[in-house]
């Protein structure tokens, strides 16, 4: 009696593919700068869309007191207000001047020497979360080639991080001392 014939105990198992690690990137000469113009746009950008908020006070658009109709359209008048359009409209520019620098930082990564640069298509993350994903796996890629180095551009991201968050953490302060100040106005309070 035959039955089936078992497989050595080290054979692959039938139908498995087998995938290789890519090569490694070799490392980069002692003293090449992976600093380019670009990725200090791309760090130093957000800044021009954290301190654009400043332009934006909802409150000169609040009623006038007395006036109850037109709370109904507060939330048009806020969108329609030309600040807030000069706001999104930064804000979408910012993103696509990040995406265009992630583009040309790649290219300059890769005459510089750099095997398979972190791609620059993350930077299109940079419409939902900001740069940060782009700048994260730069550094990552960097580290590998010039080990030790390359780690500036995503502290001076967090710090620029950090400012954003402090300056918008002011403009809140400030709103609501606005809010407040409008609601003695009208006598809400």
């Amino acid at each position: 009696m035959t039955g089936p014939s078992m497989p050595p105990p080290n054979a692959p198992a039938p139908n498995t593919v087998h995938y290789t690690a890519p090569p490694a990137r070799p490392l980069l000469a002692p003293g090449t700068s992976t600093s380019t113009p670009w990725i200090w746009v791309i760090v130093l950008l957000p800044m021009v869309g954290l301190s654009s908020i400043w332009l934006l006070d909802p409150i000169r658009l609040m009623p006038a007191p007395g006036d109850l109709d037109s709370v109904e359209v507060m939330p048009f008048r806020i969108w329609a207000d030309p600040m807030m359009l000069l706001i999104v409209g930064v804000s979408y520019l910012t993103s696509a001047v990040t995406i265009v620098a992630a583009f040309l930082d790649f290219r300059a990564l890769e005459r510089i020497g750099v095997v398979r640069p972190f791609h620059w298509a993350w930077a299109f993350t940079t419409l939902a979360v900001g740069p940060l994903v782009y700048l994260i796996g730069r550094t990552v890629i960097v580290g590998k080639v010039t080990p030790g180095r390359g780690g500036a551009p995503l502290w001076a991201a967090i710090a620029v991080t950090v400012l954003g968050m402090i300056n918008v953490g002011i403009w809140t302060f400030w709103l609501m001392g606005r809010a407040l100040d409008w609601a003695f106005a009208v006598g809400a309070v």
